[in-house]
């Protein structure tokens, strides 16, 4: 299972990218960010924070990276 979502650097949620999402090991994952917003508006530019969390039987594990939006 596999959860992605955007923040902005004061953490508030921006996007959810993928949530509840079911993968297959060995299969690769292409999801990306649109750069809209949950209200499907433009978000801003600037850096954002991607949080990905992974749970499988091992238990859950989370990853946070920065990113740049530019349009």
């Amino acid at each position: 299972m596999v959860n992605i979502k955007v923040f902005n650097p004061a953490g508030r949620l921006v996007a959810i990218v993928g949530e509840g999402i079911m993968r297959n090991v060995g299969i690769p994952a292409v999801d990306k960010w649109d750069g809209r917003d949950i209200n499907g508006k433009w978000a801003r530019n600037g850096r954002y924070i991607i949080q990905i969390e992974i749970e499988d039987t091992g238990g859950k594990k989370q990853y946070l990276y920065t990113a740049a939006l530019i349009k």
